[in-house]
């Protein structure tokens, strides 16, 4: 579960983008540097030349916009910050006045069909699904998703609000219930403030929680008053302790702590995070500037909405219908945009958490038209209004279950903006669409090539069930997954002359090496989703993990490179750096980024200045009992990262048998305390390390 908005600058610019990004949003936004949005014009038609600016102009002006003219030219508003993936082909197009006849006569025609209105969703929700699909339905009961966002009940909340209390920071937090309702309380220098706990996020593994500040020295108008965000500290359930919240404000280090004292240090849950953790109906979600920009990268076939007609029909206290949308002001527009972000996640919801209708779109038809036994209207995996106008082959491969809706089903929520790694894979988790799209596999123009089918999320991951604390699957199972495509890697022979690894051994396993343990979890490091080579000249050039040496951890990079050039025939360059294919590697990057080019790389990894490789390192040696590094992974309590510091601490608890927060250490002291305690037990734990090492051997 993590919380972060798609970039830092988001987080801490929040309040001051909504409203300039609207105001982009608008009306021809020619020659602002740096532009957003632009509008639209059919091209069949030339815009007409800038006139006077429309009613509103004022409030545009404000927002640091230049509004162009065009009377008669229908408006439509894509935005050009973020290109389609697939390509400019695909993207979606927001039209405010009737879309071109172009537009609507290149459309799939669905009729009347609606999915995307909060009246065409259940009104049971997933309870409606029981009936017919029982097994499902159980499945999704223990699945993770169903309580991504949830209202604060006690049924729901799993964190200790008995009166507990917390030291942090040279504050104290307090966790407490008032008349039966959640609280959480934050007191430093003489001023608390209370807040009221109103929403949980995930079950799994930590609940964060959504509230606003209701006792305290801050003004009614007060964004902590009104804003419903996420609050500072965590609640991490396997360990039952009250931790701080990460990836949410600031950069989670020592030089940028999120002060939970300071109340104006927030993020607004429902506008970056909230459209994905709970079930909106697809026309709202599409309309939330968080849905705006994950379907404009990653619809896979060219989409208008004419959103006018939209809100006039599923939100008239937003929107009134004039005689005319031309007759429209910029402003008008601009607040219709801001009011639907600015609804409560819980009132626009037509379900709390991520259920059934969060991928299968509107089924109130289907319901109506289902038995168990069969059913004559299927449910459409892909938006379908009079008011969506989307291109396509013909109505089936709109709306069916195939490779492409599969896939954009779960790019609604798993992609964003992450730090990166040196070939671009993201450094934590919950993005792994946008991560897998990037690497092998899910090529679709290279399938087609191939006479194959790309692969999609569900070939590994059965979207009813749950994960759960750990991937299930053993590698023989996971293995299989590969080789439905790669099947002439059944053969024993072929598979060790491509492995170089005995056909049963771990160094076989598909996984291993194309999706390495490498991406920052909740409380594991875990799997990459950007299938790529150990090969990949990227990351072996920026000293950063590479499959080979997560495994041979004690092995010298020029070990490891010269086995890559003996087994794969690559090759090296002075002057020229490396692609995923890794063919070429530059001679001069090795040199600048491996200091020690004759020392064990799991070591060289830990004094990374990378915080990521830091922490793929530490858990690779920790998890494999590599004793000899316990002087170097007793430093990692010191890392200036507090997720790098917490993994450690959890994994020495488990590679030693101690519990350090018995002993004084806990992950989240200052860095003073932190130090000196771990000062005082170093001595200890690597005496400890020795007798492990002993016994083992």
């Amino acid at each position: 579960m993590s919380m972060h908005p798609d970039s830092d600058t988001e987080a801490k610019d929040a309040f001051a983008d909504k409203r300039a990004a609207l105001a982009i949003l608008i009306l021809g936004l020619a020659g602002l540097a740096g532009a957003f949005y632009y509008v639209t014009r059919p091209p069949e038609r030339e815009a007409a030349a800038p006139g006077p600016s429309p009613a509103g102009d004022a409030y545009l002006q404000e927002a640091g916009v230049r509004a162009s003219g065009g009377a008669g030219q229908p408006r439509g508003i894509t935005e050009t910050h973020i290109p389609n993936f697939w390509g400019e082909d695909s993207g979606v197009t927001y039209w405010w006045d009737d879309a071109p006849e172009k537009v609507t006569a290149s459309r799939v025609d669905t009729g009347s069909e609606s999915n995307i209105r909060p009246i065409d969703y259940s009104e049971a929700g997933a309870e409606s699904c029981k009936r017919c699909h029982e097994e499902k339905y159980n499945d999704w009961l223990t699945h993770s998703h169903r309580l991504m966002n949830v209202m604060a009940t006690p049924e729901n909340v799993v964190g200790d609000f008995s009166g507990v209390s917390l030291d942090y920071l040279g504050g104290k937090a307090e966790f407490f219930t008032d008349e039966g309702r959640f609280r959480m309380a934050f007191a430093k220098n003489g001023i608390r403030r209370v807040y009221s706990i109103e929403r949980t996020i995930g079950s799994r593994f930590t609940q964060y929680y959504v509230g606003r500040m209701i006792e305290g020295p801050d003004p009614e108008d007060a964004p902590c008053r009104n804003v419903a965000h996420v609050l500072a500290l965590g609640w991490w359930i396997d360990k039952r302790e009250w931790i701080p919240a990460v990836h949410v404000q600031g950069d989670d280090t020592d030089h940028d702590v999120w002060d939970p004292y300071d109340a104006n240090d927030l993020t607004s849950y429902d506008l970056h995070c909230g459209s994905c953790h709970v079930t909106l109906s697809v026309g709202d979600w599409m309309l939330r500037s968080g849905g705006r920009k994950r379907i404009t990268e990653y619809v896979p076939r060219p989409v208008s909405f004419q959103f006018s007609e939209y809100l006039a029909e599923s939100h008239p206290t937003l929107v009134r219908k004039p005689g005319d949308w031309s007759e429209t002001s910029g402003m008008a527009i601009l607040d219709a945009l801001e009011s639907m972000n600015d609804i409560d996640i819980p009132e626009q919801a037509v379900q709390m958490g991520i259920a059934c209708e969060a991928c299968h779109n509107g089924c109130k038809e289907h319901l109506a038209n289902s038995t168990p036994e069969k059913s004559t209207k299927l449910p459409s995996f892909f938006p379908e209004s009079p008011h969506v106008h989307s291109k396509g082959t013909d109505v089936a491969s709109l709306r069916g279950r195939n490779d492409i809706n599969a896939n954009f089903v779960c790019s609604k929520c798993h992609v964003g903006r992450r730090p990166e790694f040196a070939n671009g894979g993201h450094t934590w988790n919950s993005t792994e669409f946008a991560d897998a799209v990037r690497g092998a596999c899910y090529d679709r123009k290279k399938a087609d090539a191939h006479s194959m089918k790309a692969l999609t999320c569900i070939h590994c991951h059965d979207p009813h069930a749950g994960t759960g604390k750990k991937w299930a699957r053993t590698p023989a199972q996971d293995n299989e997954s590969c080789l439905s495509c790669h099947e002439q890697f059944r053969d024993r022979a072929a598979l060790q002359s491509h492995t170089h690894h005995a056909p049963e051994g771990s160094g076989s396993d598909c996984m291993n090496c194309h999706m390495p343990k490498i991406t920052e979890g909740l409380q594991d490091v875990v799997r990459s989703h950007r299938i790529f080579n150990p090969t990949d000249a990227r990351m072996l050039e920026a000293n950063q993990p590479n499959a080979c040496n997560l495994c041979h951890l004690d092995k010298p990079i020029d070990w490891t490179l010269g086995y890559l050039k003996e087994w794969y025939d690559l090759r090296e360059s002075l002057e020229v750096g490396g692609d995923d294919r890794g063919e070429v590697y530059s001679e001069t990057a090795l040199a600048s980024n491996y200091p020690d080019r004759q020392g064990p790389v799991g070591l060289g990894w830990l004094k990374s200045p990378h915080a990521p490789t830091r922490l793929a390192a530490m858990e690779a040696l920790a998890k494999s009992d590599s004793f000899w590094a316990a002087p170097e992974l007793v430093d990692m309590l010191k890392d200036a990262h507090i997720m790098n510091r917490q993994l450690t601490q959890k994994n020495l608890d488990e590679m030693l048998g101690v519990t350090l927060k018995e002993k004084g250490f806990q992950f989240y002291l200052e860095p003073p305390e932190r130090n000196a305690a771990v000062a005082g037990l170093r001595e200890e734990l690597l005496e400890l390390a020795k007798k492990k090492a002993a016994a083992k051997r």
